[in-house]
């Protein structure tokens, strides 16, 4: 589906994240439209946490942009 520039209210592109040896975050790429209501789901591991935690800026990407 493609949504208008001015609808994304959160755009991450070429998201990755390391924790040692493990790959949390791979080139992973997210865009939220503007109000809308949404669940992250996977299997344990799957970077779920570690989504939330680039986009609140808790932890820092090794790689990658967002835009808010």
């Amino acid at each position: 589906m493609q949504t208008a520039k001015r609808d994304i209210a959160v755009s991450m592109t070429g998201i990755s994240k390391r924790f040692g040896p493990v790959r949390a975050l791979e080139n992973a790429n997210l865009e939220i439209a503007r109000g809308s209501i949404l669940g992250l789901v996977g299997q344990n591991g799957a970077g779920k946490s570690t989504i939330i935690k680039v986009l609140a800026g808790i932890i820092k990407p090794d790689s990658g942009s967002i835009v808010i």
